[in-house]
């Protein structure tokens, strides 16, 4: 309870959260909207028609939509719940957020306090992963905060080795699940890390495993199975995404500051000039550095001993914790190959075989994310380090120190976070509630905005993820949307669309079946929408039987049911 208090402090202090910004505010209005509307989706579906949920009302009329993004599934009973008592958009990602962090934390602290036999340093490890420059850089992206799975991954993994269960085995196995349901990337990565440790472990027992584990790897394979179903979605999208090698990680990524560092400011400008910066943020901290060389050390200090012949003075356990780390250090060396990407110095890497033959990885495009595992490895060799200097000290000055290793740890993180209000004035919203009185009918949204337009698909990320959020309200499919892919037909449809009425436009409208155009005016997230003017144009050349009407900022055109229409619904 009191380790719990503890990282509740901490995680206050990292985000200083103040009440508006609790219930008021994202990091911005890309992809923490996509997450809001995400999670509202996957909740109002779950509890109506379960087995649609992947028919997500985005890129509209093709199946499987939810599957462009991440599912989140794990994340949406806290979600539902908060929504449920009535909390905004904004809160219920707020709270989401600060759980998932609390959960980082907590499985960290339980994996390395397994791994040092101490508190003090499975703390300062668990700070030290669960906000590091990755966490500070991806606040807002929830699903890449689940790093917490492979610290209780790791934890039941080693549980099973040590003494296999079949309560282990199942607790590992719905793990497993979790990951497909969390995050595609994570998933894949765990897969590396616990295949890594599986074939070692195979090799060093000579294939002659014992009957008890072997029963655990059978209900554990039986177990995770059940992310079939969220599996299957994804397969039949079968997203093939070009390799690119800027967000592959590089050596500079382990110095690589949160954006705005407070302590370092010299590394946050040189940051700056590094395309995608956020990707290639792995910065532990300088003193989490210094005390993972101290756990190297200590290791090989120990392997030396041990090769001389000299009695061993380690008990069973220390010597079970090193065995562990060293499988940990193994699965971590596998993942961080993998995250250098499709080559180094002109020589093919793992990573391009596995994008072009092994399912899912196709669509993976940040090659650096499969690095997290080796932040993990270099928190827990800290953690080790701290545990060995610091093993003479009495109570009470270990507990200083740790207190003081913790402050300079948050130091040295620290960083501006941004709160940008999430827009839910009566104005905005009016259209939205007019549509949900509305009969069943697509949506096309204007001006709809495209991933190839001149700003490189900025009024894209911003103002499709915005009203994705806001389609919560109606639930009416749409033809918009906005993820980390589209389907093929969608900037030739969005180009189309944007001439209506002209000949062009009206045809892809008919085609695809839209009965409602929303006109947008003034702006969205920032951007300017529809001049008077064009609104005006499009409004006289309406076709006959055709409706419009004004709610708040936007127009409201009903083109009918259509006959083709009432079939398609």
């Amino acid at each position: 309870m009191l380790v719990t208090l503890l990282f509740l402090v901490v995680i206050a202090i990292a985000l200083r959260p103040t009440l508006h910004d609790l219930t008021h505010t994202l990091t911005n209005l890309g992809d923490p909207a996509i997450y809001g509307w995400n999670l509202s989706w996957s909740s109002h579906t779950l509890a109506s028609h379960p087995t649609q949920v992947f028919q997500a009302n985005i890129f509209w009329p093709h199946p499987d939509s939810l599957a462009y993004t991440d599912s989140l599934l794990l994340l949406v009973p806290p979600y539902a719940l908060v929504r449920a008592l009535g909390g905004s958009w904004a809160l219920s990602l707020n709270v989401v957020t600060i759980e998932v962090l609390l959960f980082t934390l907590g499985a960290t602290y339980a994996l390395l306090r397994r791994l040092t036999g101490r508190t003090d340093a499975a703390i300062l490890g668990a700070i030290a992963f669960g906000f590091s420059s990755y966490s500070f850089g991806h606040i807002g992206h929830i699903h890449l905060l689940l790093v917490g799975q492979y610290s209780l991954g790791f934890l039941l993994t080693f549980r099973i080795l040590d003494r296999p269960r079949i309560r282990d085995a199942v607790f590992l196995g719905l793990l497993n699940v979790s990951m497909f349901l969390g995050s595609l990337y994570y998933a894949l990565t765990w897969v590396i890390c616990l295949a890594t440790i599986l074939v070692i472990w195979f090799v060093v027992k000579r294939a002659r495993l014992s009957a008890p584990m072997w029963r655990a790897i059978v209900v554990t394979g039986l177990v995770s199975l059940l992310a079939i179903p969220v599996i299957i979605p994804y397969a039949r999208l079968s997203t093939k995404r070009p390799l690119v090698a800027e967000w592959s990680s590089k050596a500079t990524d382990a110095i690589t500051v949160a954006p705005g560092s407070y302590l370092y400011p010299g590394l946050d400008a040189a940051a700056d000039d590094r395309p995608a910066r956020r990707e290639h943020s792995f910065f532990p901290g300088f003193s989490t550095g210094v005390f993972a060389l101290a756990g190297v050390g200590f290791l090989i200090a120990g392997l030396r001993r041990r090769g001389r012949g000299a009695p061993n003075p380690a008990a069973d356990a220390v010597r079970r914790q090193r065995r562990e780390i060293g499988l940990m250090l193994a699965a971590a060396a596998a993942s961080l190959v993998v995250a250098i990407g499709p080559e180094a110095f002109g020589q093919a890497m793992p990573f391009t075989w596995l994008h072009q033959h092994v399912p899912g990885f196709g669509g993976i495009r940040v090659t650096a994310r499969f690095a997290v595992p080796a932040l993990l490895a270099c928190c827990a060799l800290a953690a080790i380090g701290y545990s060995a200097l610091t093993a003479r000290l009495k109570p009470r000055a270990a507990l200083a120190v740790v207190t003081l290793m913790i402050a300079l740890l948050m130091v040295e993180q620290a960083a501006p976070l941004t709160h940008v209000d999430v827009p839910e004035n009566r104005s905005a919203l009016a259209v939205y509630h007019a549509l949900d009185h509305r009969p069943a009918g697509a949506v096309a949204e204007l001006p709809m905005e495209s991933p190839a337009a001149r700003d490189g698909g900025l009024a894209w990320s911003y103002v499709e993820a915005v009203r994705m959020l806001y389609s919560t309200l109606d639930w009416h499919p749409r033809v918009n949307g906005q993820s980390g892919g589209w389907p093929d037909d969608y900037i030739p449809n969005v180009d189309a669309i944007n001439q209506y009425p002209a000949p062009a436009g009206a045809d892809a409208v008919a085609r695809l079946h839209v009965r409602y155009l929303i006109l947008h005016t003034h702006t969205t997230a920032g951007f300017p929408q529809l001049s008077g003017a064009r609104v005006r144009s499009i409004l006289d050349h309406l076709p006959p039987g055709a409706t419009a009407h004004r709610y708040g900022t936007a127009w409201l055109v009903d083109l009918g049911p259509g006959p083709v229409r009432n079939a398609q619904q």
